[in-house]
């Protein structure tokens, strides 16, 4: 059985394995605060699938009852351009894992910087969002 860094080869072209990035976990989570309370969480991991390709497995958790769900968004940059993707929205209490976010880049990946934003959907004013954190990729 191949792993899928050789799935993500064989798709690329050959180009490298991946570098990943755990950007929070469930127990020390990434969160959308205001004004001293936190109205979402995202848990997960940002990385290079080959060349083209930067992924994200993402898990979230709304730990507010209003009716508005969290959401968590990946970008991935280089000096050739940037890209960025959602995940679906969440608004249960408990973690979910939601579907991968697959950020595709014509240029390549090598040398890519990852960003993580995770926001609360507000509708009729700007959503509520945690700090942006990135690293290397």
């Amino acid at each position: 059985m191949r792993t899928l860094d050789e799935q993500g080869d064989e798709m690329n072209g050959g180009a490298g394995g991946a570098a990943a990035w755990t950007f929070a976990t469930t127990s020390s989570p990434q969160s959308a605060i205001y004004n001293g309370a936190a109205f979402g969480h995202g848990a997960g991991n940002i990385y290079r699938q080959g060349f083209n390709y930067v992924l994200a497995d993402v898990s979230l958790r709304d730990p507010v009852v209003n009716d508005r769900a969290v959401y968590q968004q990946s970008q991935a940059t280089t000096r050739a351009g940037s890209t960025r993707g959602q995940t679906g929205r969440h608004s249960g209490s408990t973690w979910r894992s939601m579907p991968r976010v697959s950020l595709y880049g014509s240029a390549g990946w090598v040398g890519a910087t990852g960003f993580s934003t995770v926001c609360e959907d507000a509708s009729l004013r700007p959503d509520i969002c945690s700090t942006t954190r990135s690293a290397y990729l």
